[in-house]
C-alpha cells in the first residue's frame, strides 16, 4: 500500500480491524511500526469516550517507525552501546471520532529519514519471532542437541524464517528447567533409577561425596568380578566434580559399569570411603582379581588397603606417556639424543615379554651412565615392575587387557552426551540416558550373536562346535588354540604341568580359556577336543545373552526410607608437625576454593577482593602479622576504595581481630568470602610469624616450589608411579596424619555421630565448587604416546 492510498477519512470500527492494516501496510511496504503512545478509553472522561463501543479499547493511539525518535545514553562510556533509533519521522495517529464509533485516522506522515528495504525488514526480532507450533518444533530439536545451524537451516527453508544462532539460545533457554544443583532432588531422581543405591559422604555439613549403583549395575559386578577398571574423567557438571566409573569386563570383552560416585576432594580419605561403601554393597569384591589403574597415587593406597588380595595392574598407555613426561631434558639434565634412546628402552621393557628380555634392555639403559635416569627408573618403576610390563601382567587373570582403553572409551562418549558443565542433576541424566542406551546397544549385538550362524566353518567340524557356544571374543582365543594343538611339543606339557582341565601357559592363567596345551593331551588321550565344561559360562554365548537381557539378580531395597544414607568424614584431632609439601597441598586446597568464589564475583567486587588478596600476599612474603576484618553481609570494601594505601595499610599494626573472639590455633574458613561479607586486612610488624619446626624458608626458593610441583624422590613410597595428570588435581590428598584412618558412618553405635547424622539432613549439605586446571596431552599426530617419532 503506498503512502497515497492513507488518508484522514480511513476509519476503523474495531482495534483488531486496525491491527490488521497494520500488520498488512508493515508486511507490504517493509516497515516495522510500534506503539509510541496511547489512551485508553477508561482513563479519560469524555463523552464520545463514555459511549464507544468497548471493541475500539483505545481513545488514541499513535504508531511510529521503529527507526523514530532520539535515544540519549546516561552511560559513562565504558560499554559499546548502539541505538536503532535514527530520528524518522514517519507517524501514525488514530484517534476516537466524534460520534465514538470508530477509531480514524487524525495525523499522517509517512517520509522516511532512512532506506526501505525488504532484507532488513525480514530480520527484524519481530519478523523472526516463530509462532507457539514452530517455537515447539525447534525445542523439541534443541532438546536433542541438534546442531543450531543446521536447526537455523531448516526453519529458513521450512519455515521461511531467517533467525539468529542467538535466537535459538534464547528459545533453549526459555524452555529451560531451572537447576538450582538441589540435592534433595538429585537423590530423588537417582533412587528412582532401577532400586538404585545413593549414598552421601559429608565432611560436617559439606558436601565431599555420592554414590550411584543401579541394580544392573550390581548384577554386572556380580556375573563379572574378576577383572576391574577404575579411572576418572573432568570437567562435566558445574560444581568440577571428577566422576569415578569402576567398570568391569563381561564374557564378550566389553566393558559394563560396575558403579560411579563423584567426588568434591580426591583425597585418599574419600577414595577409600567410596571403595568401603561399593563393598558393603557388593558382597562378590572378593572374587576381585586384577585392578587396572592409571598412575594416580591416592587411588592406588586405597585400592591396596581396601582390595589387599587383588593385583594391582598399570595403564600401558599411562605407562607409557609417564616416562614421555618425566624423562625430559630439563629435569634429567640430558641431551635431546640420550633422551630419545631412554625413551626407546624403556619402550622396549614396557613391551618385555619375559624376565630375561626385561634385565636385557635393563642393563642398556645402566650403560647409558645416566644417574638421574636410573635413580628414578629403580626409585619408581624397577620395584613394581610386576604391575606394567606387559609380559608380567599376562601372568595374572586380565582377559588380555593391557591398558584401561575400555574406560577411555566410556568416557568420550560420557563427553559427547553430556554438556560440559551441566547442573547436577542435569549431568546425572544425561549420564544414566547414556548408560541406558549402551546397554540397549550391547542387548541388541547379543540377539544378533545368538540368532546369526557362521557360515565359516565346516558342519560338524570342532571349530563350527565351539563358534556356536561361545561369544565372538572367547572363540577368537580358542580358535588360535585349536589350529596350534598338533603342533605342541611334549616338553611344553611337562613344563606347563598340563592336565586335561588346567595348565600354567600364558593364556590359560590370563584367560581361563582351555589352551592348545590341554587341546594335544585330549588328543592323545584319544578324546574329543570340544569340551564344554572346559569353558567358565561367562564365556557362553546364551549365558551372556541372559546376562544382557534379564535380571537374574535380585537386590534387596529399602523402600520405607527414600532418604539415602550419609556417611561423615572425620579429621583427627591430635594435630602433627607437617612438612612442606603436605602445607603447600593444604595451602592449595583453600586457596582454590577462594578463587573459585571469587570467580563468581561482579567486576568491581571482584577487583575489590583482589585487592585486599594482594596486600594479603605481601604480609605472607614479608612475614607480617595479618589482622582480619570481617564486616556485615552485603558489598565488599576495602580500604583501597577509601583512599588508603598499601603503604599506610602495610604500617598499622594490630591483633587478629575478628568480631569474634577468636581460639588459638582456629582456621578462619572461606565462608566469609563466600557470603561476600566486607573484608578488611592490615598488615603488622614484620617477624611476628615464626615457625619453631623448621627454619625458614627463602622467598625464592618457595616460589619455584609453588610453580613447579616437582614429587621428591624421597616422598615416592615403595611400588608407588607418580605423574603429572593431564587434569591437575588441585584438592591433593591430605596429610595421613590429618585425615583420620577410618570414615565414621552414620549408623555406627557412636551415640554422638549417631544423633547428629539424624539431625542432618539433606537441605542443609552444601554442594561446594572446585576448580580443575587442564594439561594438553603431548603435541604432534607424528610421535607415539612415548614421544618417539612413529615408523612410516
Amino acid at each position: 500500500m503506498e503512502s497515497s492510498e492513507l488518508s484522514c477519512s480511513m476509519q476503523f470500527s474495531n482495534f483488531d480491524e486496525l491491527k490488521k492494516f497494520i500488520e498488512k501496510y508493515e508486511q507490504q511496504n517493509s516497515v516495522q511500526l510500534y506503539v509510541s503512545n496511547s489512551t485508553k478509553l477508561s482513563s479519560v472522561q469524555y463523552k464520545n469516550a463514555k459511549s464507544a463501543d468497548p471493541g475500539l479499547v483505545y481513545y488514541a493511539i499513535q504508531y511510529r517507525c521503529v527507526h523514530g525518535g532520539n535515544f540519549e545514553s546516561s552511560s559513562k562510556g565504558m560499554r559499546k552501546s548502539s541505538t536503532l533509533r535514527q530520528g524518522c519521522s514517519f507517524t501514525l495517529k488514530f484517534g476516537l471520532s466524534y460520534d465514538g464509533k470508530f477509531l480514524k485516522l487524525k495525523k499522517n506522515e509517512t517520509e522516511h529519514s532512512h532506506g526501505i528495504d525488504s532484507a532488513i525488514f525480514n530480520s527484524m526480532p519481530r519478523q523472526r519471532r516463530l509462532n507457539e507450533e514452530e517455537e515447539s518444533q525447534v525445542k523439541t530439536f534443541l532438546d536433542m542437541r541438534c546442531n543450531k545451524r543446521l536447526v537455523k537451516d531448516y526453519i529458513k527453508t521450512k519455515m521461511n524464517k531467517v533467525v539468529l544462532l542467538k535466537d535459538l539460545s534464547n528459545i533453549k533457554t526459555k524452555h529451560q528447567k531451572v537447576s538450582s544443583d538441589d540435592l534433595k532432588g538429585l537423590v530423588k531422581f537417582l533412587k528412582d533409577q532401577d532400586q538404585a543405591s545413593v549414598e552421601i559422604i559429608v565432611d560436617g555439613e559439606q558436601f565431599e561425596g555420592i554414590y550411584f549403583q543401579t541394580n544392573r549395575m550390581k548384577n554386572a559386578f556380580e556375573k563379572h568380578p574378576e577383572v576391574v577398571l577404575l579411572d576418572a574423567t573432568y570437567c562435566l557438571n558445574n560444581l568440577n566434580f571428577p566422576l569415578y566409573i569402576i567398570m568391569v569386563i563381561n564374557g564378550n570383552g566389553q566393558g559394563e559399569v560396575a558403579c560411579t560416585f563423584l567426588l568434591a576432594h580426591e583425597t585418599e580419605a574419600n577414595i577409600k570411603k567410596m571403595l568401603t561403601i561399593f563393598k558393603e554393597n557388593n558382597g562378590s569384591f572378593e572374587k576381585i582379581e586384577t585392578v587396572f589403574t592409571d598412575k594416580d597415587f591416592k587411588e592406588r593406597k586405597a585400592l591396596k588397603e581396601e582390595l589387599p588380595k587383588s593385583n594391582l595392574c598399570l595403564c600401558m598407555f599411562h605407562t607409557l606417556r609417564t616416562f614421555n613426561r618425566h624423562i625430559s631434558c630439563d629435569k634429567m639434565g640430558i641431551s635431546s639424543e640420550t633422551r630419545q634412546r631412554a625413551l626407546y628402552l624403556l619402550q622396549k621393557m614396557t613391551y618385555a615379554t619375559s624376565q630375561e628380555e626385561y634385565n636385557k634392555q635393563y642393563m642398556k639403559l645402566v650403560n647409558m651412565d645416566q644417574p638421574k635416569i636410573i635413580e628414578y627408573f629403580n626409585k619408581n618403576w624397577d620395584s613394581i615392575k610386576e604391575e606394567w610390563v606387559v609380559g608380567f601382567m599376562k601372568t595374572k587373570f586380565t582377559l588380555t587387557l593391557t591398558t584401561t582403553n575400555h574406560l577411555e572409551c566410556l568416557n568420550q562418549k560420557i563427553k559427547e552426551v553430556v554438556v560440559r558443565n551441566s547442573p547436577i542433576e542435569i549431568f546425572f541424566k544425561d549420564l544414566v540416558c547414556l548408560l541406558n542406551s549402551i546397554h540397549d546397544e550391547a542387548m541388541l549385538k547379543s540377539v544378533q550373536m545368538c540368532t546369526r550362524k557362521s557360515t565359516n566353518y565346516a558342519k560338524g567340524s570342532v571349530e563350527e562346535k565351539y563358534n556356536t557356544l561361545l561369544t565372538p571374543f572367547a572363540f577368537s582365543l580358542i580358535e588360535k588354540e585349536i589350529l596350534c594343538t598338533s603342533s605342541v611339543d611334549i616338553d611344553e606339557l611337562i613344563n606347563f604341568s598340563t592336565t586335561t582341565n588346567y595348565c600354567q601357559c600364558e593364556l590359560h592363567v590370563n584367560t581361563g580359556m582351555p589352551c592348545r596345551h590341554i587341546f594335544n593331551l585330549l588328543e592323545n588321550n584319544g578324546e574329543s577336543i570340544f569340551q564344554p565344561t572346559l569353558v567358565k559360562n561367562k564365556f557362553k554365548k546364551m549365558d551372556h545373552f541372559a546376562h544382557l537381557v534379564t535380571r537374574d539378580v535380585a537386590h534387596i531395597v529399602d523402600e520405607a526410607d527414600d532418604s539415602p544414607k550419609i556417611h561423615q568424614t572425620s579429621v583427627n584431632a591430635n594435630k602433627s608437625v607437617l612438612d612442606k609439601k603436605s602445607k603447600y597441598k593444604k595451602a592449595m586446597m583453600l586457596c582454590g576454593d577462594i578463587a573459585n568464589m571469587i570467580a563468581d564475583y561482579g567486576t568491581k567486587e571482584f577487583e575489590l577482593i583482589m585487592e585486599t588478596l594482594k596486600l594479603m600476599k605481601d604480609a605472607v612474603r614479608q612475614r607480617k602479622k595479618i589482622s582480619l576484618h570481617v564486616g556485615d553481609e552485603g558489598e565488599i570494601t576495602n580500604d583501597m576504595e577509601n583512599g588508603t594505601q598499601p603503604e599506610e595499610i602495610e604500617q598499622i599494626i594490630g591483633e587478629m581481630i575478628v568480631e569474634e573472639e577468636v581460639m588459638e590455633d582456629t582456621i578462619v574458613e572461606v565462608d566469609v568470602v563466600r557470603k561476600k561479607e566486607k573484608i578488611k586486612l592490615h598488615s603488622g610488624d614484620e617477624g611476628e610469624i615464626t615457625n619453631n619446626t623448621e627454619d625458614r624458608t627463602e622467598i625464592e626458593e618457595m616460589e619455584q616450589f609453588i610453580g613447579e610441583m616437582i614429587v621428591e624422590e624421597e616422598e615416592v613410597m615403595e611400588g608407588t608411579v607418580v605423574e603429572v595428570e593431564e587434569v591437575v588435581r588441585v584438592n591433593e590428598e591430605l596429610v595421613e596424619e590429618e585425615i583420620d584412618n577410618h570414615i565414621i558412618r552414620g549408623n555406627l553405635s557412636s551415640g554422638l555421630d549417631h544423633e547428629y547424622n539424624k539431625r542432618l539432613k539433606l537441605e542443609n549439605i552444601q554442594l561446594k565448587t572446585l576448580k580443575v586446571k587442564r594439561l594438553g596431552r603431548p603435541k604432534g599426530s607424528d610421535h607415539t604416546v612415548i614421544g618417539l617419532k612413529k615408523r612410516k
